[in-house]
């Protein structure tokens, strides 16, 4: 890999949040990129945006010494790594504009570099009035600061707006970005998820679908609640010992057997108390979801997969996710498909007729709205952003 000075034209910079591991290798189309004769680096800033995380708080350990990988631990590292980068480079930010971020977007502009925003993640919104209600609850100093960055406009702040942003299903266009203004370009291609679905869509299933798979969102120990310096939403004995109970439940009751699609920033090694003897199965969960008679879920995005291989969604809660705004979120998700959350902390009938229909209409819906517009292309992600930009004038 050239030195970044000896860069010309073709050279990426992704700014990211997260380790690289063999799945950030994936999700930021490394290969795709090199074969289309890009140099392309990572630049992981998850040291200085949340010190806290570490391996042991949950991210997954990286594939070694990449030489397209570079983690920061100070901004000033950061700074004078811009200050390298040439011109007519391109950057690929997965980090927002805030308070921590405000210098690296101001070098960014002042070097007239020109910088895409991720922005293919949609999912619904929750009702304004419990997201102001859950805000006010969890106010801090950096989160007033990082609201009032927001509605700042950018040309006051002296950074430049970006020159695309990544959009997914139609519902995208209501999302909020402060880093985009009208001369942003939006590029309408899909989530990443569809991507893997494309690989997998042709492939013969070989399993009995006797399996359901739970998708796990790792909420007693996620990285995201350390990051936004927040307690987790459950605690883990009682949560897990839920899950127990209605997945032994399901078994007894459907003649299935329940396996755990796992989390890509979960690890159980060391929590055996979580799904005890159950098969927790880890980078598999397109092809678990794929396999199975029906899913289990919460809010997780995975759920994309159950809407593209359309499989019934059972959409559970817990007591304690009740009284958290992920309870909200998982009503708004369970709504789009005309469905009620289970409350697995009570004992409640299940009507299991109903919660097994696949609603045609409502998972087309939710495909256009969420995943896929309709009239977009049906390529990998990033070969329709390869394809775009090397077109651009």
């Amino acid at each position: 890999m050239p030195a970044l000075n000896e860069c010309t034209d073709n050279l990426i910079v992704h700014l990211t949040l997260a380790p690289y591991d063999k799945r950030e290798q994936r999700r930021l189309g490394i290969e795709l990129f090199q074969q289309h004769d890009y140099s392309v680096y990572v630049w992981d800033l998850s040291e200085i945006m949340c010190p806290l995380i570490t391996k042991g708080n949950g991210y997954t350990e990286g594939i070694g010494h990449d030489s397209c990988y570079r983690q920061f631990n100070n901004k000033k590292a950061v700074l004078a790594a811009i200050d390298q980068l040439p011109e007519k480079c391109m950057i690929i930010s997965w980090v927002g504009l805030s308070s921590k971020t405000y210098s690296i977007f101001r070098a960014i502009s002042a070097r007239k570099i020109r910088y895409v925003i991720f922005g293919s993640n949609s999912l619904p919104l929750v009702s304004r009035n419990k997201t102001i209600l859950n805000k006010l609850r969890k106010l801090d100093y950096r989160k007033i600061l990082d609201s009032l960055f927001a509605r700042i406009p950018l040309g006051l702040l002296k950074v430049k707006s970006a020159y695309m942003v990544l959009l997914d299903g139609q519902e995208a266009i209501n999302k909020r970005f402060n880093l985009t203004d009208c001369k942003t370009k939006r590029l309408w291609l899909h989530t990443l998820d569809y991507d893997v679905y494309l690989e997998l869509k042709e492939e013969v299933n070989k399993s009995n679908n006797n399996n359901c798979v739970f998708l796990d969102d790792y909420l007693p120990y996620h990285p995201d609640f350390i990051m936004m310096n927040e307690k987790p939403p459950v605690e883990s004995r009682q949560y897990y010992s839920d899950l127990e109970s209605f997945f032994s439940h399901v078994e007894d009751r459907l003649g299935v057997t329940v396996v755990i699609a796992a989390h890509p920033r979960s690890n159980y090694t060391d929590k055996p108390h979580a799904y005890k003897n159950r098969k927790v199965i880890y980078g598999a969960t397109a092809q678990l979801v794929r396999d199975s008679c029906f899913v289990i879920a919460h809010a997780s995005t995975a759920i994309n997969y159950a809407v593209l291989f359309k499989k019934p969604i059972v959409f559970i809660k817990t007591n304690e996710l009740d009284l958290h705004i992920c309870g909200a979120h998982i009503e708004t998700m369970a709504s789009c498909f005309n469905k009620k959350t289970i409350n697995v902390s009570c004992d409640c009938a299940v009507d299991w007729r109903r919660e097994l229909i696949v609603d045609q209409i409502a998972y087309n819906n939710y495909l256009r709205n969420y995943i896929k517009k309709d009239e977009t292309i049906q390529k990998p992600f990033w070969k329709i952003f390869i394809d775009e930009i090397n077109n651009a004038p």
